[in-house]
């Protein structure tokens, strides 16, 4: 509920999550309608790429040139690309030499992948591997999985979405929304479906007790929750390796192999990477 659109109150009314993390396909259902009840679809054109921006000085103004051959003149342009709208597709030696399938994460098919009794490959355990490798176990016959980097993961603790957390953000959602913005780290209050209060203890300030309880209720609650963290954590190498060594000491109780749990092991500071969540 706290990853969901801000700008429009009847929109952040009106919608029913029903997970704590939604899936793809409820995330497409929750666009589509804000596309409708906004009326933006008119506003919106699809299946079109910019191919040149230049600013006209005198006029002060934008000119836009589409792949279709369509001049837009604006005062305002905004670059909302983002980082992530051109796949990253490694150049890997003999690829087209594959005779099986290939998918990228970024390129996903719209129609369903069965991967029952296949074989199956999967290169790379960032964020989209992690998520990725749990679902195609449950159906391959074989799964293999390539690693250069591991990283560190926590627990997503996905679940039905409960109604009197839903209904209590819905009642509070302004406070919620201000609290977001001015009092959290990336925008994250929310530690087991209650609303925390910003961390002011510092790790190193406080006992090895405390400072493990307190990261067991993070790992319990699971997720973003970590970015809910003591503020030394994020910028002195001391108080951010007792967060390290408390996540490794998680690998290696879940990974009974040590050999294995070794190539598990991150060896850079935590929170400088995008932690992955782990759902299963």
């Amino acid at each position: 509920m706290e990853y969901s659109f801000s700008f429009s109150d009847e929109v952040q009314q009106e919608w029913e999550w029903s997970e704590r993390y939604a899936a793809q396909p409820e995330l497409l259902d929750y666009c589509n309608f804000v596309a409708d009840r906004l009326g933006l679809r008119k506003d919106i054109q699809l299946n079109t790429r910019i191919a040149s921006l230049i600013f006209d000085e005198a006029a002060g103004r934008w000119l836009l040139k589409t792949d279709q051959g369509e001049e837009i003149s604006a005062k305002y342009c905004v670059m909302a690309t983002g980082v992530l709208s051109t796949p990253n597709e490694p150049d890997f030696k003999n690829l087209d030499a594959f005779k099986g399938r290939v998918y990228h994460s970024a390129k996903w098919p719209e129609e369903s992948v069965d991967f029952t009794g296949q074989r199956v490959g999967v290169i790379g355990t960032g964020s989209s591997g992690v998520q990725m490798i749990p679902l195609i176990a449950e159906q391959a016959a074989h799964l293999h999985v390539f690693q250069r980097t591991p990283g560190y993961v926590v627990p997503l603790r996905n679940c039905a979405m409960p109604p009197e957390y839903q209904a209590s953000v819905k009642a509070n959602y302004k406070q919620w929304r201000w609290r977001e913005r001015y009092q959290s780290f990336g925008g994250w209050i929310s530690v087991n479906f209650e609303p925390s209060e910003l961390v002011t203890k510092l790790a190193l300030d406080v006992s090895e007790e405390e400072r493990e309880q307190f990261y067991d209720s993070r790992w319990e609650s699971g997720g973003l929750s970590f970015y809910n963290m003591y503020p030394d954590v994020f910028s002195n190498m001391e108080a951010n390796a007792t967060l390290a060594d408390y996540l490794r000491k998680k690998i290696r109780a879940r990974v009974k192999d040590p050999a294995v749990a070794d190539k598990l092991m991150p060896d850079f500071p935590v929170l400088t990477k995008r932690l992955m969540g782990d759902n299963g």
